[in-house]
């Protein structure tokens, strides 16, 4: 997978786009001509609507959201809002091989090792009990826990539904 190169911030009207985006929510619609797809994607720094017009939407029976795509359409306005009308849409499952997931969620305003300290600080004083005092050091302990969840987002959606 290449590096990410266009940005949602980037996105400006009549721009052609052809990039790598989270596919955050997906649906399904009917239009007088036919089937439709709504998209919102997502990157680091924001979300875009898109949609995929008949033909081309005729070829996705079901999209989870959740799965990263490849996109490529016309940056247009819909009632003062920029849109991504798409011409072709490339599914790549969940967690493709190569993809740096910092380029799709938002970060934290206050820095992950700070998040890291206070959480190992809070559980310090308030687990009195010895077992359980030991294990949450050990899992906290281990590097690669520790990497990952510094790295992942407190939640799916509302509050803390960014990295750190």
């Amino acid at each position: 997978m290449t590096d990410k190169r266009i940005f949602v911030r980037d996105l400006t009207v009549g721009a052609q786009v052809s990039e790598c985006f989270l596919l955050a929510q997906a649906s399904k619609g009917q239009a007088r001509n036919g089937p439709f797809w709504t998209f919102k994607l997502q990157d680091a720094t924001g979300t875009i609507e898109a949609k995929l017009w008949s033909p081309a939407s005729l070829a996705f029976e079901d999209i989870p959201p959740g799965q990263f795509a490849i996109v490529s359409g016309t940056v247009t306005s819909y009632r003062d809002q920029p849109q991504l009308n798409l011409d072709a849409l490339e599914l790549l499952g969940s967690a493709p091989e190569g993809i740096d997931f910092g380029n799709f969620l938002p970060e934290s305003e206050e820095k992950p090792e700070s998040l890291y300290a206070r959480l190992e600080d809070f559980l310090q004083a308030n687990i009195g009990h010895a077992p359980w005092r030991r294990f949450c050091r050990k899992v906290l302990g281990d590097a690669d826990i520790r990497a990952r969840l510094m790295a992942a987002p407190g939640a799916k959606a509302m509050h803390h539904a960014y990295r750190g």
